[in-house]
């Protein structure tokens, strides 16, 4: 507009609140200020602001995903990364994998939320070597695979996978590697334990691998002496933990030991021929074996000897004794076993038998709860460290999935079928474990989540403020 001597390098009240800018004005060549903040186009500069604003959200949120998308962590409604259920099938002989559902999944009405089918991820027939260059090392594929067990947190995109194979008597090693779009992929097959019926497998966050046998002991095998096995072909010494013949107080006793599970400092066992007086549910103590240090592999001399005798030379590990054992639970059934299959919840023990039902007991003991009595044939169960349980029922043909985070245990009578699986037996998660491991080992290391979660959390936070722009 015009400028004129009266209006020249003025500033003007606004005409209802009658204030005037606080700062000094700068002048335009034509005598006006260059920004008022009360001038007739302030609508239009907050409208162009408003949309730069939202274009760089906009910028940033799709940086973010892409990096996420990098380290291989995918932002979907809640979830900043992916997480799978592993499920063996010993009427398959192969192992299956699905990603578990996202929290806003798991919000979505029930006629939305229908079962999905696993992807294949070891076809134990397929992989089978065969030919005349197979040696005993050659993958020998897949049997009657049942137990499952997972050691993650060495690196963020890969994990290891035991599996025992109950009619090959073998327990199994394999690499597994997470790529993009949700992709699972397994390494060569690695034999660890040879001659081993082992009912139940479990693995601590050290890496050290736990395991029942026929016979009722209950064995150990060290993270050193895995990664021997599988990087130096060495053949492990696996150390009996608890033996056949381990007694507690109040007539606690093992009786045929399976399914196991492991806090880090308690062993918990499904007792499968435990009764009313011995247990049904036992808890020990996680007690590994020591190596002997050298003052005690000592050399024995005899001061009236000319040479010096070495003593006998010991194994690399050695039992320390029977730990003292007590029975958390004590429910039998006249004609069938309660507990074969086991599996922890925070506090809480959920087990399986061959009965219909699931049972749970708090880890300390007291009262018994039957939650459900709705599956065919239930087998093992595992925790996904937020609220769910999963359950493998072989007789449905599926894995099932129900509340786990009970303060006060009770009956819970809605399952809902999750997966479509055949004859599924053993199920194990992958991707629900964070933080910083720290291992003794030479080949140790340490692994962060904090970037990735950083990441996640920053696309997160810029969604919401997108949404909201």
């Amino acid at each position: 507009p015009g400028c004129s001597s009266a209006t020249r390098g003025t500033i003007r009240a606004h005409p209802k609140s009658g204030r005037t800018p606080n700062a000094a004005p700068r002048r335009h060549p034509c005598g006006q200020l260059r920004r008022l903040r009360f001038a007739s186009g302030s609508g239009a500069a907050m409208a162009a602001a408003a949309g730069l604003r939202r274009l760089r959200a906009q910028s940033l949120v799709l940086w973010a995903a892409l990096l996420s998308l990098l380290q291989g962590r995918c932002v979907q409604g809640l979830r900043t990364g992916s997480r799978f259920i592993l499920i063996s099938s010993p009427s398959t002989s192969s192992i299956y994998y699905a990603v578990l559902p996202s929290i806003y999944e798991q919000t979505l009405p029930r006629e939305d939320r229908v079962p999905v089918s696993a992807s294949l991820l070891i076809n134990g027939s397929a992989s089978k070597c065969f030919g005349v260059f197979c040696d005993e090392d050659s993958d020998v594929g897949l049997q009657e695979p049942a137990g499952l067990a997972v050691f993650e947190g060495v690196h963020s995109r890969s994990a290891r996978l035991y599996v025992a194979d109950t009619k090959a008597q073998n327990i199994y090693a394999y690499d597994i590697v997470r790529l993009a779009w949700d992709t699972l992929v397994v390494g060569s097959q690695t034999k660890v334990l040879k001659g081993v019926n082992a009912l139940g497998i479990a693995v601590d966050s050290v890496g050290n691998l736990l395991y029942t046998q026929e016979g009722g002991q209950v064995s150990v095998v060290t993270v050193e002496q895995l990664d021997a096995c599988i990087y130096e072909a060495k053949e492990p010494k696996p150390a009996v933990l608890l033996g056949p013949d381990a007694k507690g107080a109040g007539g606690a006793a093992l009786k045929a030991p399976a399914g196991i599970a492991t806090d880090n400092f308690f062993l918990y066992l499904a007792n499968s021929e435990g009764d009313a007086s011995t247990g049904t549910v036992m808890k020990a103590p996680e007690l590994l074996p020591k190596e002997k240090t050298a003052s005690e592999e000592e050399v024995v001399t005899d001061a009236s000897a000319d040479a010096a005798t070495p003593a006998p030379v010991a194994a690399p590990l050695a039992a320390v004794g029977v730990p003292a054992i007590q029975a958390i639970a004590a429910n039998t059934d006249v004609s069938e076993a309660v507990a074969i299959n086991l599996c922890l919840a925070r506090d809480n023990v959920f087990f399986t038998g061959d009965t219909k039902a699931l049972f749970a007991v708090k880890s300390r003991g007291g009262t018994i709860a039957q939650v459900t009595n709705s599956f065919k044939e239930p087998k093992g169960c595992v925790y996904d460290e937020e609220s769910t349980l999963f359950v493998a029922d072989q007789g449905d043909d599926a894995v099932f999935s129900l509340p786990a985070n009970f303060v006060n245990l009770r009956a819970y009578n809605y399952t809902r079928k999750v997966y479509q699986v055949p004859g599924p037996s053993g199920v194990a998660l992958l991707g629900t474990r964070s933080g910083l491991v720290i291992r003794s080992s030479s080949r140790s290391s340490v692994s962060s989540p904090l970037p990735a979660l950083a990441a996640a959390a920053a696309a997160a936070a810029l969604s919401s403020l997108l949404c909201r722009a």
